[in-house]
């Protein structure tokens, strides 16, 4: 759909679009041949004597526009400081991604457009962001109360209670000084 509509290949269409304006300078989309510098071996929790073994391969480039993109923790920060700076959408679209659906009985979902969205603190709004492959968990987390953006990469598939330490991260933290993005 964003190939049709924009009349650009993905990979060029977010690069220009997202990672560019965002300056997520070490994020990309996964191609099976190329070698990543600096890449985390990936993990799968196994029942053996060391707890984990090598994740098997997995072609993520099959996924692209759903998960098969590389990133690194600063250049997720990034892009929640690109959202919130008006770079990659207008206020009034963040507003409406931030919005609890709600269901025909009424009731308000906790997601809202690509963010689920944890009951808001005092102060401000949070939102959050899971991700999982093969090897791989991860969760970005924006705190209301204190404005900290937190990223966790874990190179372990099913990495447990990301949220949970993300919060505590944010807290522990205290609040934020806001800084443009880059």
């Amino acid at each position: 759909v964003v190939e049709r509509a924009s009349g650009l290949a993905f990979e060029a269409y977010v690069r220009d679009q997202v990672w560019v304006p965002a300056k997520m300078t070490r994020t990309l989309l996964e191609h099976p041949q190329e070698i990543v510098p600096r890449r985390a071996r990936q993990y799968v929790r196994s029942t053996g004597p060391a707890g984990v073994r090598n994740a098997p391969y997995a072609d993520l480039s099959i996924k692209w526009a759903g998960g098969g993109a590389i990133s690194t923790a600063s250049d997720l920060v990034r892009f929640v400081l690109a959202l919130e700076s008006g770079a990659l959408v207008k206020p009034a679209t963040l507003d409406a991604m931030l919005t609890p659906a709600t269901l025909a009985d009424g009731s308000k979902t906790g997601y809202g457009l690509g963010w689920m969205i944890p009951s808001a603190p005092a102060g401000g709004r949070s939102f959050a962001h899971s991700g999982g492959a093969t090897g791989g968990t991860t969760y970005l987390y924006r705190d209301g109360a204190t404005g900290r953006i937190v990223a966790i990469l874990a190179n372990v598939e099913d990495a447990p209670d990301l949220a949970a330490l993300a919060r505590a991260l944010a807290s522990a933290a205290g609040p934020a000084n806001r800084l443009a993005p880059g």
